[in-house]
């Protein structure tokens, strides 16, 4: 797997000498699921594509965008199991996008992190770790997911991918390995749909715009992703049209970039949905 050097020498680190619970931090599209996965391989000697087989690994993940205490509680009915080897680790478990465990959540797991079995890994990834308590991040050793530099991206992909195209997909994933991946093999990810999404729609008319607001209503939950993709084509624009000198197209993806740090701002308030995605609307 393709790491930035930093990342890579702190991914080193932790595997020769592994702490019982691990975040890996980063935005969406950094590849944090593939990175648990490799960590995981590498701690239990299988192969990486084997890892969902092997009996003492288990992955939790959100349901309706929320991890409850109910998971936790059948986390940690796979902790008390008893496994066989004589491995230093043979029990794995990552909690994937650990920011949505409800606060109840966090609380229960908070025992399997201060007192977890002594074969056994907990490995958590989070886009926003300040939704995580205090307790919990003090009880993890973290590493933080780190978008990779485009040389390091063509040349590992080079023999496989056409140039052209590696250039596109580094540009639209800002070299988060993770969606880049994706955009290059077509490959089905959560961020790279929601790019898609957010193409089309800063492409479309300001009417056709208004028309998709009661499709945001209906699923707010995917508000801050369609953001955070909306987010990155427009600062890759941004920076594509400032260095062509088309002072129009310049302005017009600023006047974007802006509308949209304003919609994310305005998110962490609560609004009104339907307003929020109207302003958002007129102004991209």
């Amino acid at each position: 797997m393709l790491f930035q050097p930093n990342t890579s020498g702190q991914i080193t680190k932790f595997l020769h000498n592994p702490s019982h619970g691990l975040l890996l931090a980063g935005p969406e599209g950094s590849g944090k699921m593939q990175t648990a996965i490799y960590i995981a391989a590498e701690l239990l000697d299988q192969p990486v594509g084997s890892t969902q087989s092997y009996p003492y690994f288990t992955i939790i993940s959100s349901i309706d965008q929320t991890i409850g205490i109910d998971q936790i509680r059948e986390l940690q009915k796979f902790l008390h199991l008893k496994t066989l080897g004589d491995q230093r680790i043979r029990r794995i478990a990552v909690i994937v996008d650990a920011h949505l465990m409800t606060q109840e959540a966090q609380n229960a797991l908070l025992k399997s992190l201060e007192e977890p079995p002594s074969d056994t890994v907990l490995i958590l990834t989070a886009t926003k770790d300040s939704r995580l308590k205090n307790t919990v991040l003090s009880r993890v050793q973290q590493i933080t997911i780190s978008p990779i530099e485009y040389s390091a991206a063509h040349e590992y992909y080079k023999n496989t991918v056409d140039e052209s195209v590696i250039k596109k997909a580094y540009l639209m994933s800002g070299g988060r390995i993770g969606l880049m991946h994706a955009l290059l093999y077509d490959q089905e990810h959560r961020f790279a749909t929601e790019i898609i999404h957010a193409k089309q729609i800063l492409a479309a008319s300001r009417f056709d715009r208004l028309t998709r607001i009661d499709e945001f209503a209906n699923n707010k939950e995917r508000i801050p992703t369609f953001l955070q993709a909306c987010k990155l084509i427009c600062s890759t624009a941004l920076e594509q049209t400032a260095k062509s000198d088309n002072l129009v197209q310049t302005k017009r993806w600023h006047s974007a970039l802006d509308a949209i740090l304003k919609a994310e701002s305005s998110l962490s308030v609560n609004p009104s949905i339907k307003l929020l995605m109207t302003d958002l609307m007129l102004r991209i």
